[in-house]
């Protein structure tokens, strides 16, 4: 009876032994699991490399605003151009919708509906690109003296305040630029899209300096400059 009652709690002991082992085994492989996965989703995650896309706003029978001679197409595409070459050196994929002096729409944008004919067919074309963020470059027209450079953003739309907001600190970095915030607006353009998409005014084509300045191919890569730097911010913090 004795001897029954030792191998009794012998094999009580044995199995609790096994049991303890197999969880201890169970556990470590499940962490392994998770920590290989995590790692997967971490290499996803740093080798996802948005397409960003840059609209230079108007082009073709759409001069934009006009001012002594000087058209806000040419000044959008100049600029635009150079945002993208400054992306592509940071290794980013780059679209501009426009790379010479074009419009989107059947015949020619000289109404609104033609207007919104040709801000469609720019968004779908980012849509069909696969963009994941659109900045469309623009000059404002004004009155008067007015200056500096804004970003403007769709306030209901997720990431558009914050990539509008790392564009307009690097604006404001450019010496003698007037210091601005962001802001909320509505543009047709805005409702086209489901990704981030901001306007970036980037000078004042009623203020004579400011029209010098645009046409001057240093301040061109300055605005250029500070335009891709704040994309390319925006794009580390969400991709990377």
């Amino acid at each position: 009876m004795r001897n029954t009652k030792k191998h009794q709690l012998a094999l009580v002991g044995l199995l609790t032994l096994i049991i303890f082992a197999a969880a201890f085994f169970l556990r470590e492989q499940s962490m392994l699991s998770e920590a290989e996965g995590n790692h997967e989703t971490r290499l996803v995650k740093n080798t996802k490399m948005p397409l960003i896309v840059i609209d230079p706003g108007h082009g073709g029978t759409d001069p934009g605003t006009c001012q002594a001679g000087i058209l806000e197409k040419d000044i959008n595409l100049a600029i635009a151009q150079r945002v993208a070459k400054h992306i592509t050196s940071h290794k980013y994929p780059v679209q501009l919708t426009r790379e010479t002096d074009k419009d989107f729409s059947d015949n020619g944008v000289f109404s609104r509906k033609a207007e919104r004919q040709d801000l469609r067919r720019r968004a779908e074309l980012a849509k069909s690109a696969g963009g994941k963020v659109l900045v469309s470059i623009h000059v404002n027209s004004g009155v008067g003296t007015n200056s500096g450079a804004e970003v403007y953003y769709d306030p209901k739309k997720l990431g558009c305040q914050r990539l509008a907001a790392l564009i307009q600190e690097e604006l404001n970095k450019i010496p003698q630029m007037p210091p601005r915030r962001a802001k909320a607006d509505t543009f047709y353009l805005f409702d086209c899209l489901d990704i981030p998409v901001v306007i970036v005014e980037t000078g004042w084509m009623c203020s004579p300096n400011e029209r010098e300045k645009l046409l001057n191919p240093e301040y061109q890569e300055q605005v250029a400059k500070a335009i891709a730097e704040g994309i390319i911010n925006y794009a580390k913090e969400q991709y990377l």
